[in-house]
């Protein structure tokens, strides 16, 4: 079994393969779509990274008002190694755990991702409707509510869903069953 990344490539290099052929289009193109996949991957985690070196900062600020301040290497420091720590943590149990790593990160992603679309399309909304634009609203509205709406119900049923292999709740069931016997 290849795995998801070289399939996805492949794919991706069939599909641009037959809109622009040529000899050595097919090589091209796979060696395309992972050069994508990676910096996707690359900027995703560096994004992640930034973000929670922020919020760990505040955090700990909280308690040391030293590690608050941004401008400080130390601070930073302490922070981005925390983050890149949690980083590491999650790899790690992807590994051991059959179930979780990828099998758990994916839909998370998947639906914190169609989430940061709706928003960014409600945003696109309010725009409109501050520039007086009302009789455009529905190229932006009505992609957002059918968005949040499917989300929302995913993000529901990977919650709620009685089946341990989909429902987040289910499965932690499971293994309070499991500790206890």
């Amino acid at each position: 079994r290849a795995g998801g990344a070289p399939t996805l490539a492949v794919g991706i290099a069939q599909i641009l393969h037959h809109v622009l052929p040529g000899e050595n289009s097919m090589a091209f193109w796979y060696h395309f779509a992972i050069l994508f996949e990676a910096l996707f991957i690359l900027t995703a985690v560096d994004a992640g990274t930034r973000a929670g070196r922020f919020m760990l900062q505040d955090l700990l600020g909280s308690f040391v008002p030293a590690l608050k301040r941004t401008e400080s290497w130390t601070a930073n420091l302490i922070a981005t190694a925390g983050c890149v720590a949690m980083w590491g943590y999650l790899l790690y149990q992807g590994v051991i755990d059959p179930l979780g790593g990828i099998n758990t990160l994916w839909p998370l992603f998947g639906i914190s991702n169609q989430m940061l679309a709706g928003i960014a399309l409600m945003l696109g909304t309010v725009v409109l409707i501050k520039m007086k634009r009302q009789r455009y609203i529905w190229v932006t509205l009505l992609p957002a509510a059918w968005l949040l709406i499917c989300t929302t119900t995913a993000g529901f049923i990977k919650l709620f869903d009685a089946n341990p292999a989909i429902g987040f709740l289910s499965l932690a069931k499971k293994y309070s069953v499991a500790l206890e016997a």
